[in-house]
């Protein structure tokens, strides 16, 4: 019996810890992001071991500031969103040896824009390829787009509800106020209406 109550005491101080941990983690966090909201004039919103983000602006004009916190082999990831969706699903990433062996053996079908640099260089993927392309004709947003991967994001995302670029393992240098405000033209760029 008494080999019983130190498990359940055992359990409870490492679950107590994980809490603690979780809990000092996520309010260092929020510091973060109630600084960048200071700074550019955002409101954050955070909820308890769930998503936080700083808001600028409301209605389709929202942009969205996220750190989402990483895992053991999961970097953190700084997400900047914009509210105003384009009406169809966009993913665009830089190729690499695993996407064109995929694409080779016809496992992964991809979005060609007719632009053979911009080919090479991105993966485009999209549940309605002409809408896509139409999307991408416009300089200004591929301009946008070659802008964020010259400085290590890794993805656009376009969706039902948002359209989003994503950058791992971001550092604090990238929280600059200065930096997320010219980030934040770039993505106006791709989720404005050209």
């Amino acid at each position: 019996m008494n080999q019983i109550s130190n498990l359940v005491l055992l359990f409870v101080a490492i679950n107590a810890v994980t809490f603690l941990l979780m809990w000092w983690l996520n309010q260092k966090r929020r510091q973060k992001l109630e600084n960048l909201a200071n700074q550019l004039g955002g409101q954050p919103v955070s909820h308890f071991l769930a998503d936080a983000y700083v808001r600028l602006g409301q209605g389709p004009d929202e942009v969205r500031i996220r750190m989402i916190p990483g895992g053991k082999n999961q970097p953190n990831i700084l997400e900047l969103q914009s509210r105003n969706p384009l009406g169809f699903s966009l993913t665009i990433t830089k190729e690499n040896v695993a996407t064109r062996a995929l694409e080779r053996w016809g496992l992964l079908k991809e979005v060609k824009i007719g632009d053979p640099l911009f080919d090479e260089q991105y993966l485009i993927r999209s549940n309605d390829p002409a809408q896509a392309l139409m999307f991408l004709q416009g300089q200004g947003r591929r301009e946008a787009l070659e802008y964020f991967f010259r400085l290590g994001f890794t993805a656009f995302l376009a969706g039902n509800e948002a359209v989003a670029v994503r950058k791992p393992g971001y550092r604090e240098a990238d929280l600059e106020p200065s930096l997320i405000r010219a980030h934040l033209e770039q993505l106006s760029r791709l989720a404005g209406k050209q």
